[in-house]
C-alpha cells in the first residue's frame, strides 16, 4: 500500500513530523517517510495572516487539488472535497475549544459549537475519499461532551464512521505517562475500513464470525480492543478486578442518566456522608478608597479524593464555591444552598471549619437549616502552637488532657495577640479541636481556595476595582468553579421571595440574571471572564 496522507486542521505540521519520524527499516534514509497528498490549515479568527499555515508552506511546500488549485489555506467547510487526490491515510486533530477544559462542561457547545461542527467536514471527507484508514485527535473531554447528555457527540462520531464501513478504535493517552512533561490527556481514535486486508486480519486473530452469539461477540471485540488492535500493545490496558467494581444502576432515559448521575467515589474518600462548609475571607482594592473591600468566601463539599498517582492532592466532591460582600447575605446563601442542592434535614450533623476569627467560631450557630460543629482549621492551629510553644503537634495529640495542658500555660505566651487567638481556642472553644482523628472530618482548604480562585482572578485583571466590579467577579468565578449554569432570563422570582432577594438568588446555584438589575455590561462581562470572548 502507497503511505499516502491527508492532514486536515493541520495547524504546523504536528501529525506529518510525527508519521515522518515513525522508524522502520523499508523507511531507512527517507526524508518524507509519508507522501503528504494534501493538507488543510484555516484559522478563521485571522483576518489578514495565517500564521500557522505560512509556517507549514515555509518548512513543507504547498499541495494542489485535481483542479490544480492551491486550497489548503480554504476554509475546510468550503472546500469540495470531490476534488481532493486520493489518499489512503486521514489525519487530524480537529479544532477542540468546543470541548476543552478552558471552558466549563456545561457551557461548552461540543458538536453545536462554531469548531465542534468542522467534524461533520471529516465526515464529508470520509464520504467523497472513502480512506482506508483514519487516525484522529482530539481532548479527552470529547468522550463526555454534552454535560447534559454525556456520551452523545462521541456516540455521534462512531454512528459515522460505523455509517461508513468503518471499525473504530480508541484510547486516551496522557503523555506524562510517556516522558513528558505535561499531564496533557488526549483522545485517540483509529478507524479502518471493514474491507481491508487489515481488518481481516484483526477478526481473524480475534476469531468473530457474524455466527457468533451476542456475549462472544462482545468477547472478540474486548480482545480487539485490549490485546490485538491497533493500540494495544503500544498504550496496554490492565483490566479491572471484578472484585472491586460497582455496578449502579441507571435510569432508562439518556438525558436522565446524565442530569442524576453521580459517582459515590466511596472507596477512594475518607467520608462523603458528611458535608463541610469551610469560610474565610479576601481582602480587595476598591478603586477611590482607602480602605479594602471584605470578601466573604465559602466553599461547600462533601467527600475528598485522592489520586493514585499524587495522594498528597486532594480534589474536593460535590464542591460549590459562594461568595458575599456581607456577612448576612452569605449566610443567607449558605443555609439556603444546602437546604436546596444538598438537600439537608434539620437533624442531619454538617462541618463548619476556618481559622479563630470570631465570625468562623460563632458561624455554626448561624446554621439554621441543620446541626452544625465548628472545627479550628488545624493549618492555623499547628501554626499558632509552633508561634506560641515551639512545637509542632500531631492531630493524635489532641486529647482532653493535651488541650487543658496547652490551656494552663497561656500565661508563658510573652506575644499578646498570640496569647489571646490561644485563649480563644483552648479556653473558650475547646471543642474545636477534638475532631482531627475523626475519621468524618476532611479538613479545611479554604485559605488555599481563596488563592487559587480570587486572588489569582483579581492579579490577573488589575489592582483596583469598583465595589460592584468585585462582587460581579466574585459571581462569575463562583459560576465558574462550581460548574452552574448561567442563564439570562427577562425576569424571575424566586421560589421563596421571603427567603432570599431576588439579586441574592440569583447569586447561588443555577445562575439566573434578573435583567431588571443585570442588564448589558453585566452580561458581557460574563461572556469575557468565562469564555475570553
Amino acid at each position: 500500500m502507497k503511505k499516502t496522507v491527508c492532514e486536515l486542521f493541520a495547524g504546523v505540521g504536528g501529525f506529518r513530523c510525527g508519521l515522518n519520524n515513525i522508524r522502520t527499516a523499508e523507511d531507512y534514509g527517507k526524508e518524507e517517510k509519508w507522501d503528504t497528498v494534501w493538507f488543510s490549515q484555516w484559522e478563521p479568527a485571522e483576518k489578514s495572516t495565517q500564521y500557522a499555515h505560512d509556517c507549514y508552506v515555509y518548512r513543507f511546500g504547498t499541495r494542489l487539488d485535481n483542479n490544480g488549485e492551491d486550497t489548503t489555506n480554504y476554509n475546510i467547510e468550503d472546500v469540495d472535497k470531490t476534488t481532493l487526490p486520493d489518499f489512503n491515510l486521514l489525519v487530524g486533530g480537529f479544532p477542540c475549544q468546543d470541548y476543552s477544559v478552558a471552558s466549563s462542561l456545561a457551557t461548552s457547545k461540543g458538536l453545536e459549537g462554531k469548531k465542534g461542527i468542522l467534524w461533520w467536514s471529516i465526515r464529508e471527507t470520509l464520504e467523497a475519499k472513502k480512506p482506508p484508514f483514519v487516525l484522529l485527535e482530539n481532548v479527552d473531554r470529547l468522550l463526555k461532551s454534552p454535560a447534559k447528555q454525556r456520551g452523545r457527540d462521541f456516540g455521534v462520531i462512531l454512528a459515522c464512521f460505523r455509517d461508513e464501513g468503518y471499525t473504530v478504535e480508541w484510547r486516551v493517552i496522557n503523555a506524562a505517562e510517556y516522558g513528558y512533561q505535561q499531564r496533557r490527556r488526549r483522545t485517540f481514535i483509529f478507524a479502518y475500513k471493514n474491507n481491508t486486508k487489515y481488518a481481516d486480519r484483526i477478526l481473524n486473530t480475534i476469531r468473530y464470525v457474524d455466527a457468533l452469539e451476542e456475549e462472544g461477540k462482545k468477547e472478540c471485540m474486548e480482545n480487539a480492543v485490549l490485546k490485538e488492535g491497533f493500540f494495544a500493545e503500544t498504550f496496554p490496558v490492565n483490566k479491572a478486578e471484578s472484585a472491586k467494581m460497582k455496578i449502579k444502576e441507571l435510569p432508562v432515559e439518556v438525558g436522565e442518566v446524565s442530569e442524576t448521575f453521580q459517582c459515590a467515589l466511596s472507596e477512594i474518600s475518607k467520608n462523603d456522608a458528611k458535608i463541610h462548609v469551610q469560610i474565610d475571607e479576601k481582602y480587595v482594592n476598591v478603586i477611590g478608597s482607602e480602605s479594602k473591600l471584605r470578601l466573604y468566601t465559602a466553599t461547600i463539599f462533601k467527600g475528598i479524593y485522592k489520586p493514585k498517582n499524587n495522594e498528597n492532592k486532594h480534589i474536593l466532591l460535590n464542591k460549590t464555591v459562594l461568595s458575599a460582600d456581607k456577612l448576612k447575605k452569605l449566610i443567607r446563601k449558605i443555609n439556603h444552598l444546602l437546604k436546596d442542592k444538598y438537600k439537608v434535614q434539620q437533624d442531619d450533623e454538617i462541618w463548619v471549619s476556618g481559622d479563630a476569627a470570631s465570625y468562623i467560631v460563632n458561624f455554626k450557630n448561624k446554621i439554621t437549616v441543620c446541626k452544625a460543629t465548628y472545627v479550628a482549621d488545624k493549618f492555623h492551629v499547628f501554626k499558632l502552637m509552633k508561634d506560641a510553644f515551639g512545637i509542632i503537634p500531631k492531630s493524635e495529640d489532641f486529647t482532653d488532657e493535651f488541650i487543658k495542658s496547652t490551656a494552663a500555660k497561656i500565661d508563658e505566651i510573652k506575644d499578646d495577640i498570640l496569647k489571646k487567638t490561644v485563649k480563644k481556642l483552648f479556653v473558650v472553644h475547646p471543642d474545636s479541636l477534638k475532631h482531627y482523628n475523626d475519621p468524618t472530618y476532611l479538613g479545611c482548604s479554604q485559605e488555599g481556595m481563596n488563592s487559587h480562585i480570587y486572588a489569582a482572578r483579581f492579579a490577573k485583571l488589575g489592582n483596583k476595582f469598583k465595589m460592584k466590579t468585585i462582587i460581579k467577579l466574585a459571581l462569575i468565578k463562583e459560576a465558574e468553579i462550581s460548574n452552574s449554569k448561567i442563564r439570562i432570563v427577562t425576569n424571575y422570582t424566586p421560589q421563596e421571595e421571603n427567603y432570599l432577594t431576588p439579586r441574592e438568588y440569583c447569586e447561588i446555584g443555577t445562575y439566573y440574571i434578573n435583567l431588571n438589575e443585570y442588564h448589558e455590561e453585566t452580561r458581557k462581562m460574563f461572556h469575557k471572564i468565562m469564555y475570553g470572548v
